[in-house]
């Protein structure tokens, strides 16, 4: 055999070898740029939403007898949801304070047993609690301000800021 010549064996399990890595290496890279994009990019598709503006049908909520209807939409699951509990008592303290002019009410995207504990536990006392959802929502939590009609006059999406929650309270007051 001469020196510098490879048998056809040898070339064929080289480029095998090679072909191998190349393949290992692109998925190593592609599951390490999946690891570290942000969140948000890795977010299940989103379901319909509700928009500003759109009539939805809340009879069960009572929206007809307050000015102000607040929904807010809550997984027990979600850490955000979680986070925002007290925003939730300050909803619920103005609901109280507004006699009969504001009205809370609070839909889960789980099931009723999951959902229990989740308000024992945060003590809450919500007037109200939606189950099942009626209303398609993106995520939690939502929380949708409704007219006397039914008709969507904001929305918000995931944690509020401080500044959000106080633009909440405040609209939540208007008549």
């Amino acid at each position: 055999m001469s020196q510098g010549r490879a048998s056809p064996w040898a070339r064929a399990s080289d480029i095998v070898f090679i072909a191998t890595c190349v393949v290992l290496l692109t998925v190593t890279v592609l599951e390490y740029a999946r690891r570290r994009a942000p969140l948000e990019s890795r977010r299940p598709q989103a379901r319909e939403d509700v928009t500003t503006g759109l009539n939805v049908p809340i009879q069960a909520l009572g929206a007809a007898s307050a000015a102000r209807t607040a929904l807010v939409v809550i997984s027990p699951s979600c850490i955000y949801c979680q986070r925002s509990l007290p925003f939730y008592a300050r909803l619920l303290e103005a609901a109280k304070k507004s006699r009969g002019k504001v009205r809370v009410a609070f839909a889960s995207l789980q099931s009723p047993q999951k959902t229990a504990p989740f308000f024992k536990g945060s003590g809450l006392n919500p007037d109200m609690i939606v189950l099942p959802l009626e209303v398609p929502v993106a995520g939690t939590p939502t929380l949708l301000v409704f007219d006397r009609s039914g008709t969507v006059i904001s929305r918000w999406i995931g944690q509020l800021s401080p500044d959000q929650e106080t633009k909440a309270l405040r609209l939540l007051q208007e008549q």
